[in-house]
């Protein structure tokens, strides 16, 4: 969650987005105390569950307070949108919002997200990084969040059923977001001797698929290069460190990341 925080202010930029909202499901390593501190210091909204909700309905937690925000407050937007992350992404170009959006835009989209294809067939934006228009998405007529290892699938169903396009946009494969993987299936699989836990079975159904099994290279030295970005600027890495060096004005970029796209986008590329 520190890199995620620390990038989307020092490589994305704070006028790119109104605010940051995390919601804490129950955590207990710790990194609870950090986020109270980034919330006293106006970087970061937090609602904070004293147990695990489990993603999905911590995601309708989330667009039912951004909801009830919106309608205190008595103003309608120009247009809103939300950018869901996971807590293990990071992001590397100033731009990937704007792209991302542009794309949501022309698209007509009410979602965009990294889509997996099966025999040419596109399935469903993958939920590490996606998109939404809540003002088609988050509506009465639709499904909520779901429990389990796929929080998204119901609602990405209804939209097509609807004829609303889902967008596929490499947030990945064209070096935008990097996202660490398979941390849910991994937490699943470790219940191994709890087969009623939540995700076990469908951990069970995704994991021999070796999702983001290894990284390659080229991932291998794009995190290193984060990295490196990351511990320039939190030489000591703690919460005074991190919330100081995320209120600084200056952006930072990630030269790799820049010649990747000198050469244009990866996802050309690899056709």
């Amino acid at each position: 969650m520190a890199y995620l925080i620390f990038s989307l202010y020092r490589i994305l930029g704070k006028d790119a987005f109104e605010k940051i909202l995390v919601i804490d499901n129950g955590s207990n390593d710790g990194s609870l105390s950090m986020l109270l501190d980034m919330e006293k210091n106006n970087l970061i909204e937090l609602l904070v569950n004293e147990r695990d909700q489990y993603h999905g309905p911590a995601l309708n937690q989330a667009f039912s307070y951004l909801a009830a925000q919106r309608a205190k407050e008595g103003r309608l937007p120009v247009k809103d949108y939300v950018w869901i992350l996971d807590s293990d992404t990071i992001i590397l170009r100033k731009d990937s919002l704007q792209k991302a959006l542009s794309y949501l835009v022309t698209s007509k989209s009410a979602i965009v997200g990294e889509c997996g294809f099966k025999n040419e067939r596109k399935l469903d934006a993958n939920l590490w990084s996606l998109l939404v228009d809540p003002q088609v998405v988050w509506q009465p007529s639709m499904p909520l969040f779901t429990n389990g290892g796929a929080p998204s699938v119901l609602i990405q169903q209804t939209l097509r059923k609807r004829g609303i396009e889902i967008g596929h946009f490499p947030f990945m494969i064209d070096a935008l977001v990097f996202h660490f993987g398979s941390g849910t299936v991994l937490t699943a699989l470790a219940h191994k001797k709890m087969s009623s836990h939540i995700w076990y079975k469908w951990a069970k159904h995704w994991a021999p698929l070796g999702l983001r099994k290894n990284y390659d290279a080229e991932q291998d030295h794009i995190y290193r290069q984060f990295l490196r970005l990351f511990h320039s600027q939190c030489p000591v890495f703690d919460t005074t460190s991190l919330i100081n060096a995320c209120k600084k004005q200056s952006l930072l970029t990630m030269d790799m990341i820049d010649d990747l796209h000198k050469k244009g986008p990866v996802s050309h590329r690899i056709e």
